[in-house]
């Protein structure tokens, strides 16, 4: 890359061809693939066998879990952009008895759930490939609704799915808040 440059400005080509190159190189890094798009599921659309991935649950007041649901049929490898000591998995679960497993799962929290979502993710043929069911904790009290904020990308045949805490959210420890006047 620094030697592109170097050739650049030593033929002339200035610093509006070096931003141009710099931009390129930096936007093919930052490519993720194809975003898969979610939608409002229901349990009746579960009609296969499924692979349970159960992020969280990892303390007593842990608000940040989630449970994936993913069809053993489905032709794409899933990959969580997470420790792998985040999570745990279980496979071989028909519909409802994944559907329940997740429920219980994502209900381990000392908090209280206000509802839940269920939603479908949906591959670019709009084949429903996986499911997620995440608690919702009353806004009031936490801020917002929805603590994680989940996203989906398919590259090569791998679906890999980047968990995050909301960051709009507020924080209980006052981390970024002010304690008082600025002195």
């Amino acid at each position: 890359m620094l030697t592109i440059i170097r050739k650049l400005r030593r033929a002339g080509g200035g610093i509006p061809c070096m931003v141009a190159v710099l931009a390129v190189t930096v936007l093919t890094g930052c490519s993720f693939g194809a975003r898969l798009q979610t939608e409002s599921a229901l349990p009746t659309d579960m009609t296969s066998t499924y692979r349970l991935y159960l992020y969280g649950c990892h303390y007593p007041a842990d608000t940040e879990n989630l449970a994936l649901l993913v069809d053993q049929s489905a032709p794409y490898r899933f990959d969580l952009f997470v420790l792998d000591t985040s999570y745990r998995t279980r496979e071989n679960r028909s519909g409802p008895d994944a559907l329940a497993e997740a429920d219980a799962f994502i209900r381990c929290s000392t908090e209280t759930i206000w509802l839940t979502t269920f939603r479908k993710i949906v591959d670019p043929a709009g084949k429903t490939i996986a499911f997620e069911l995440k608690p919702l904790y009353d806004p009031l009290r936490m801020g917002m609704d929805e603590v994680l904020v989940t996203n989906y990308s398919l590259t090569d045949g791998t679906v890999t799915i980047f968990i995050r805490r909301n960051p709009l959210l507020r924080r209980e420890d006052g981390g970024s808040e002010s304690k008082g006047k600025d002195k």
